[in-house]
């Protein structure tokens, strides 16, 4: 019997068949972390300045008043969908801009929804508020009866007078 045949050999080192792994993972959360918070830091950078901006913007309450009005009055000429679209619009963009009311970007639902609504208002205008706002709701979604505006466009006049006379300050 051949003796070198159980005899043991060298084993051959496998380092050179094993690609190397690169970085280790460990290195890689940390890239990732810092990487997360970078950005992070960049949004609300950006978001600090745009809202110090807005803040320090000073609210010109007559321009609102006379946009919303202008807004009301080139309404009148148009059918009575597109009418109450947009003078439910001119109402919602003088809150917004005068009052800092979120009415804008709510539907009316929401709007009569939320209790703190026009707090600093009387409840008679309040009221009145909500009221216009519902019967423009109901022109803008419900299937057009007439093509004429009742008198809708008169009580939105005066709702926006009285909300102008009785800013909040």
């Amino acid at each position: 019997m051949d003796t070198d045949a159980l005899q043991l050999r060298e084993l051959v080192p496998v380092d050179s068949l094993v690609v190397e792994p690169g970085w280790q993972w460990w290195v890689w959360a940390i890239i990732a972390v810092t990487s997360a918070l970078i950005v992070t830091t960049i949004v609300a950078i950006i978001r600090d300045k745009s809202g110090l901006a807005a803040a320090r913007r000073p609210v010109d309450h007559s321009a609102a008043y006379q946009r919303a009005l202008e807004e009301i009055e080139a309404s009148s000429s148009l059918p009575a969908h597109e009418a109450a679209t947009r003078i439910s619009g001119a109402i919602r963009l003088y809150l917004a801009t005068v009052c800092g009311d979120p009415s804008l970007f709510e539907t009316h639902q929401e709007f009569l929804g939320r209790h703190e609504a026009l707090q600093h208002f009387p409840e008679n205008i309040r009221e009145q508020v909500s009221t216009v706002l519902c019967q423009l709701a109901a022109m803008k979604y419900d299937q057009p009866r007439s093509e004429t505006l009742p008198n809708i466009g008169q009580q939105s006049r005066e709702v926006i007078e009285q909300l102008h006379q009785r800013i909040p300050a």
